[in-house]
């Protein structure tokens, strides 16, 4: 959502849905069909990624008031769900439309940017534009927690305020935190706003 370009979306991003597993008897992808056999079809098959939509936690997930649908819903659909999302204080949904209104910012919109590998673990992407804040996503992507410092980023004072945090993150919106020292923990992302330099 941060990149530059047209954002794209795939049904579900937004709400952290899984693929769904879809058996061979259930199985209608040509690709997996032709391909595969019983022992091997999930190599080929794009079905799981094509499960109906979790609208709601009812029958079917609310996709469907039918029997049955035309690929199994995914069983996580219970708790996985957009009405459940919308209902939650904190949900990936209410992260992805930060990050949407996000995107209409100068810096989003007209600026520049950079990535770097601040650790083994740790990705910086910055967004920036003369004159307008600066946007920082940092993003642990390793297993274990990650302090990394922002000093040498050039493009990047204080204050340093949380913009969005990912759902398992203890960090809350409009919270600073310093530039010298930032500990992520396993999969946390965070987006910082910081003022023009």
């Amino acid at each position: 959502m941060l990149l530059p370009g047209v954002a794209i979306t795939y049904q579900g991003e937004e709400i952290g849905m899984r693929d769904g597993f879809v058996s061979w008897e259930d199985t209608v992808d040509v690709a997996a069909l032709n391909q595969g056999n019983e022992s091997n079809y999930l190599e080929f098959s794009r079905d799981p990624c094509r499960t109906p939509y979790h609208w709601n936690n009812s029958t079917n997930a609310g996709f469907s008031t039918g029997p049955k649908t035309w690929l199994p819903v995914a069983k996580d659909y219970m708790e996985i769900n957009l009405q459940a999302q919308k209902d939650a204080s904190v949900s990936h949904y209410k992260v992805y439309q930060q990050l949407t209104r996000l995107r209409q910012e100068k810096a989003l919109s007209h600026g520049a940017y950079d990535v770097q590998a601040l650790s083994m673990n740790t990705l910086l992407l910055v967004r920036y534009l003369r004159t307008y804040d600066t946007y920082a996503l940092l993003f642990n992507v390793g297993s274990v927690s990650d302090t990394v410092s922002l000093n040498h980023i050039e493009l990047l004072s204080e204050p340093l305020t949380v913009y969005a945090a990912s759902v398992h993150s203890t960090r809350t919106p409009g919270t600073t935190v310093a530039l010298s020292s930032i500990t992520l923990q396993p999969g946390e992302a965070l987006v910082l706003r910081a003022p023009p330099t």
